[in-house]
């Protein structure tokens, strides 16, 4: 764990590649204690050398690299439409299993599209970069209330909406663990359907709706 702390903070990181070596004395002197110098050791990060430490370079190199494959991650996930729930109901959520919550809106003109998620998920990313995945889904919708989509375990409710005659179907679905409450997810999923049937299908709605059950 302490390895770990160590990696993530970039300061410790910029003043080893400053001064590429140094003391025990000097480190500590700069607040770095010696539990953090062998943490470094034992990530491979530095090696010891009698009394000196010094920054593995090429090793730190890698580091950075996967630092920026994080960065990478960090901008997609902010592509994904989220609401922002409170920390009292994600609690009472994750209590009964539900991992996540994602509205497909059946777009008249480009299909299915996600309009928004709970939070983010591997399975948010998905249903944002996939249409084949969103197609197949809102497929099946119509004749399941529980289905798999890539490792991911989904309940799922449809609403409908019309657009000049043409009933429309959207799906709202609770991604869920194993061992989930199915009668209090099913409430769950039953009360957001009935509080936007007849509105406007916004992610606010939606936020609005899961914020009053």
């Amino acid at each position: 764990m302490a390895s770990r702390i160590v990696i993530l903070d970039p300061r410790i990181l910029l003043f080893l590649v400053e001064k590429g070596a140094v003391s025990i004395d000097e480190a500590e002197a700069s607040g770095i204690s010696i539990e953090i110098l062998e943490a470094l050791r034992l990530s491979g990060l530095a090696s010891k050398q009698g009394k000196i430490y010094a920054l593995n370079m090429e090793a730190l190199s890698r580091l950075i690299k996967q630092y920026e494959e994080i960065g990478r991650t960090i901008e997609e996930r902010r592509r994904i439409p989220t609401l922002n729930i409170s920390t009292k109901k994600l609690v009472r959520f994750g209590e009964m299993g539900i991992k996540n919550i994602h509205v497909i809106y059946f777009h008249p003109h480009h299909g299915p599209i996600l309009l928004c998620s709970m939070r983010y998920t591997e399975l948010s990313r998905i249903l944002m970069s996939d249409p084949e995945t969103l197609t197949t889904l809102s497929m099946v919708s119509r004749r399941a209330e529980e289905i798999k989509v890539e490792d991911s375990r989904l309940l799922i409710r449809v609403f409908t909406t019309r657009y000049h005659g043409r009933e429309l179907f959207h799906i709202i679905a609770a991604e869920v663990t194993t061992d989930f409450d199915v009668d209090g997810v099913r409430r769950v999923l039953e009360k957001i359907r009935r509080y936007v049937e007849g509105k406007s299908i916004t992610p606010e709605i939606f936020k609005e709706a899961i914020e009053k059950l």
